[in-house]
């Protein structure tokens, strides 16, 4: 805001409040007409949530699995950029990283800044 001593203002102002005028912040802007009111009824489980477990006993291993490495499909674009791609049609999303050379690193021979 411009004004290194805004903080403790603010801290002061929030230091202020007092439980009447939440009260009445709470009746002008929240209690209104134009809002949302969600109220969450839990069920009760009819299921038994007991589980019997030996912890004396180490559990079994799982069955051997053999590592299978995704594929990796890859194409370059016409400004020069790679595209890598990893298909997994078993997960419902998809995730997107651009990754690029920036700063001075990435800067051209010769071309240096003042």
């Amino acid at each position: 805001m411009g004004d290194p001593g805004k903080f403790a203002a603010d801290v002061q102002r929030h230091r202020a409040a007092t439980p009447e005028a939440i009260r009445q912040v709470v009746a002008k802007w929240l209690d209104t007409r134009q809002r949302v009111l969600v109220r969450f009824h839990p069920e009760i489980s009819s299921s038994d949530t007991t589980a019997s477990i030996d912890r004396t006993k180490q559990p079994k291993l799982g069955a051997q699995r053999p590592f299978q490495p995704p594929q990796v499909k890859s194409a370059k674009l016409d400004n020069g950029m790679d595209i890598l791609v990893v298909e997994r049609k078993d997960l419902p999303k998809v995730e997107v990283t651009l990754v690029t050379r920036a700063g001075s690193v990435g800067d051209r021979e010769g071309k240096g800044t003042r």
